[in-house]
């Protein structure tokens, strides 16, 4: 055994050590995703429970057409979180990729 072979060895140990730590943290960034999406779906049946309960004849004019505004507007502000999730995810796929690729 060598003095290159040792050196070698560490590199390698190295490299193991940073595909580790590459890899728990795409774990950990995985679960945060899951838990996003997770609020994701219940704030979109939130609002549209929020949405279907309230009725104008039993809430009168003001507090339905507040509830639609602030309904519509949560809609929306939910399709853009969405979205952000969906690119998220895309990421979180290229980096553990790019993780596999530099194992092989």
């Amino acid at each position: 055994m060598t003095a290159h072979d040792i050196e070698k060895g560490s590199e390698d140990a190295a490299a193991g050590n940073d595909v580790r730590s590459a890899y728990a943290e795409l774990l950990r960034r995985r679960r945060f995703l899951w838990w996003l999406t997770l609020l994701e779906v219940v704030l979109i049946f939130g609002i549209g429970a929020l949405m279907a309960c309230i009725e104008p004849s039993t809430a009168g004019p003001k507090v339905y057409l507040a509830s639609r505004v602030v309904g519509y507007a949560g809609h929306v502000v939910a399709v853009c979180w969405g979205l952000f999730i969906v690119y998220q995810w895309t990421l979180s796929a290229k980096e553990h990729q790019r993780i596999l690729d530099s194992i092989k």
